[in-house]
């Protein structure tokens, strides 16, 4: 195997190098392609089938795949399960006078999670045992804690797990409806002892 060495040379336009730049690039993302499509040797069917339907999964050792993960973090992102002011709004046209209202009602000031919502939160925590990661960032609204809360079961601090910590930053902060406006730190503190608020 032969290396491949692409360097930049002088800014001279009509120099070599700079012919070479773009034949270099082709090469390098060949290779990348090449290195892409070498499977590992023992890849499950069903594990494949779950990991392209959308479940938690790994994905297959490849050297591409081993190359970027050594050099790279993972996000996950995931919404709020739903919470009472959904449940409420979900009767209604979305965008409808009965809607906007149902959103407005005071008794969804940081609203909490709804049964349906916590049947879900079931389902992530299921899915967020096959997850490898290092640290869960919440807004600091009582429906995404306890979506956290009940999605990542093992962590917080209090319960040895990774890191929960969360940052106002990453909250609604332009919503206009109760349910966007969150109680006060004291009682979030209160409510979620395993979560970092500071």
């Amino acid at each position: 195997r032969g290396a491949v060495h692409c360097h930049r040379g002088p800014s001279n336009r009509h120099s070599g190098s700079a012919k070479m730049r773009p034949l270099c690039r082709l090469v390098l993302l060949c290779l990348l392609a090449s290195l892409s499509r070498q499977q590992a040797p023992e890849e499950d069917p069903a594990a494949h089938q779950a990991c392209s339907e959308g479940g938690a999964c790994d994905p297959f050792p490849t050297p591409l795949r081993t190359f970027i993960a050594s050099r790279t973090k993972t996000l996950h992102f995931v919404r709020h399960a739903e919470g009472f002011h959904n449940q409420a709004a979900h009767k209604y046209e979305r965008g409808s006078p009965e809607y906007i209202h149902a959103l407005k009602d005071p008794a969804h000031l940081d609203a909490r999670l709804s049964p349906l919502g916590k049947q879900q939160c079931a389902s992530l925590a299921a899915e967020s045992r096959a997850l490898d990661y290092d640290l869960v960032l919440v807004s600091p609204l009582t429906r995404t804690l306890e979506t956290a809360t009940l999605g990542f079961p093992k962590d917080g601090a209090s319960k040895g797990g990774v890191p929960m910590v969360a940052l106002e930053s990453i909250r609604e902060r332009y919503g206009r409806n109760p349910c966007d406006s969150r109680r006060a730190r004291e009682e979030l503190e209160a409510d979620f002892p395993h979560v970092d608020f500071s």
